[in-house]
């Protein structure tokens, strides 16, 4: 229960830097969300905030890369049809 409480609490951090636009905070905040064995829907909503930060930076190979990823392990599933 711990470790749900705290990818949640990292995620909820990074998403609101992302919209102060600290992209650097969020960075490390959406990486300590994913350092634990988040569920599979946090871990999907945490790599696509990973993607949109990158295209807010313009590293679009990044987001192409992450969002390639996501689309791939959310394939055939409840999320992507």
């Amino acid at each position: 229960t711990k470790t749900i409480l705290k990818e949640h609490k990292y995620y909820y951090l990074g998403v609101s830097q992302f919209h102060q636009k600290k992209f650097e905070e969020a960075q490390k905040s959406f990486q300590e969300a994913l350092s634990g064995q988040p569920s599979s829907k946090l871990k999907n909503e945490t790599q696509s905030y990973l993607g949109k930060m990158a295209l807010e930076l313009k590293d679009f190979n990044q987001a192409r890369k992450v969002f390639l990823t996501l689309e791939k392990s959310t394939r055939r599933t409840e999320q992507y049809p």
